[in-house]
Parts: structure tokens; sequence; C-alpha cells
């Protein structure tokens, strides 16, 4: 539910443009480093199950300052994040209705909508864990069904001369690549942050990390080469192996279904990041309220974040207090990469 955002719905234009095919090949090596990175995490998040993995883990090894600087880290790119992701969902909901957005920025009444929404997810994971999770769950369901259809229909008008030749600009552009793709594999980390909540941890949390990452990698692979077979130079006004003008696409997948007159299925892709954004937006909202619970219940946070609601089981003040945050960066910076560009930069760290 995390990883499957909007990276997908956006990044293969970019991509493109600096490693033409080999995207295809950059994808999987992104893949392959998230799997290491997570099966640490796993294994680590399975023999020590506590609230908040990427601030908890690091403050067991390394003592409190390393903590803090992870905890703070990890908490402002969670918060700035969900804000990002929320932009861009109401950026898409703007492909039905103009008056949300003006390009990646929100209008006035996109922001109204924007917060709306934010704690519309807020109060379903307040509700409890149980309710964040199946949110994610149907969400999740939700987007890999036109992810597939993409994949599979574009199968059917796929041309392996868009593939000759593999990498254009060299491994070089593939390089770039995988640094522009990681950040659509990012999210797997979440899978240890509520640990502490999850039945059986030691067998759960290892076999969620690798079915998820399978699955984003499968995913996505299945994306990228029916983007790339389906790309009609002629329809798309541009030069054959042009692919620095693929670049230029705003929609990827919405425009090369429309280049092969497959409008119903441009249709069905912005219906997807829709649903992805929407989804991952949701996911979110459930991992960033866990953060600042972990870090209070050390004594590195306001003490009153750190309890549990005795009706809900869940951190409610915490959820309330971090989607707080993320309103106020709604409402301030109403522009995605904007927001995306800050959420980037706290997770440095």
């Amino acid at each position: 539910g995390s990883m499957l955002g909007s990276g997908i719905f956006a990044l293969p234009a970019a991509m493109c443009a600096v490693s033409g095919p080999g995207m295809t090949l950059a994808i999987f090596l992104a893949g392959i480093i998230t799997m290491f990175l997570g099966l640490a995490y796993a294994e680590l998040g399975a023999a020590f199950p506590l609230t908040g993995g990427p601030y908890a883990l690091p403050r067991l090894a390394m003592g409190d300052l390393a903590g803090f600087l992870m905890g703070w880290g990890y908490f402002l790119y969670l918060f700035i994040g969900t804000a990002a992701i929320i932009d861009i969902f109401v950026v898409y909901l703007g492909f039905y209705f103009p008056a949300l957005a003006n390009g990646e920025s929100l209008t006035p009444l996109g922001v109204t909508i924007a917060v709306v929404m934010l704690w519309i997810f807020t109060l379903i994971n307040i509700l409890g864990v149980k309710w964040g999770a199946l949110y994610s769950e149907i969400t999740t369901i939700g987007k890999l069904i036109p992810l597939f259809l993409f994949g599979l229909i574009g199968l059917f008008y796929f041309q392996g001369g868009n593939f000759v030749p593999y990498m254009p600009f060299g491994f070089t552009g593939v390089t770039l690549s995988i640094t522009l793709f990681f950040w659509s594999y990012t999210g797997f980390e979440t899978v240890v942050v509520p640990a502490e909540e999850v039945k059986n941890p030691a067998r759960n949390i290892p076999l969620a990390m690798i079915v998820s990452v399978l699955l984003a990698i499968i995913v996505y692979l299945l994306i990228a080469g029916a983007f790339v077979g389906m790309i009609n130079w002629e329809m798309l006004g541009l030069e054959k192996g042009d692919w620095q003008g693929i670049g230029h696409l705003t929609s990827p997948l919405a425009d090369v279904s429309r280049s092969m007159r497959l409008n119903w299925l441009s249709i069905i892709a912005i219906i997807g990041a829709i649903i992805a954004t929407g989804g991952g937006s949701g996911s979110w909202v459930l991992i960033q309220g866990r953060m600042p619970f972990a870090m209070a219940q050390d004594r590195m946070f306001w003490s009153e974040l750190g309890k549990v609601n005795k009706r809900f089981g869940t951190p409610v003040a915490a959820l309330v207090f971090t989607s707080f945050l993320t309103t106020i960066i709604l409402i301030a910076i109403p522009n995605f990469p904007s927001v995306a560009l800050i959420a980037s930069v706290t997770a440095v760290v």
C-alpha cells in the first residue's frame, strides 16, 4: 500500500528520457537493492518487534542520539510526505474535476478537499489498526487491478522494435533511472513500523516484506514493459527513438493509451492513479502516527503522544497531532513538486 503510489504512474516518462527501454533493467536492479534493505529490516523487525522500526532499531543498536536523529528525520519525512501524496491524489482527481487543481498546484477548493480527505483517513486509522490495514488492503487490490489491466492489454499492442537499442544512453542512463525510481520502492520499511501491533511478528513481518517487494517488482516490470512496447511514435508526434521527447509526457500511461486510440484504457490508468494515491495516503497516515508515539514512550517526544486510547487501542493523540501538522503543510504549500522535494530532503537523514 505504501509502495504502489504515484511513482509508477508518473515516473516512466522521466526514466525513458534518461535510459530509454533500459528503464526495465533499472526497475529490476532498484528492486533487488530494495529487497536487500528490506530483508535487513525484516530480520530485525522479527527479532525486535518494536513500534517505530526505522527509529526504534537504530536507537537499540546505537543509542539515544542516533535514535533521536533518525526518529526526527523520519517523522518529518512522514508527515510532509503524506501531504505530498494527498496533493497528487487531488491533482489526479482534477482530471475529472478541473476546479481542484491548476497543473500540479491545488486551488483553494482542492486544498479544502485535501484537508477533508486527510481527516477521513485519520478517522479510519483512529478506529483501529485493523481498519487502517483493511483500507490499505482494499485500495491496494483496487490499484493492482487497473495496473494489471494496463500491463496485460499493453502486451497485445506490444512493439518489440521499441526495445532496440536497449540502452541508448548506456549504463549511465540506467543508473540515473535507478536513482529516479527508488522513490517508488520507498515505503517498504513501513512493514516494521507498527510491529508491536502485528500478530506472530517473527513469521508475518519477514513474509509481508518479501511478498510486498516481490509483488512491487513484478507489477513495476509489467507496467514498464507494456509502456515502452505501446509507444506509437507517430501518434505522439515524435521521431522514432526520441526518448527525451517521451520525457515531456504529463500522464505517461494515459498518454500512451490515447496514442494507441485506447481512450478507455487511459481512463482506467487515471482511475488507477486516483486509487493508488488515495490508498497510499491512508497507509502513510497509519504509519506517521506511530513515530511520535514510539519516541514519546522513550521520553524523546511529548509524553501525551505515547498513550494508547483504551477504547480504540490506537495512539489517537499521536495520530491527531501528526495529521494536524500535515494539515498545515497542505494549506501552506499547495504544490506537489515542492512538498515532495522537502519530503525527499528530510528522507536523506
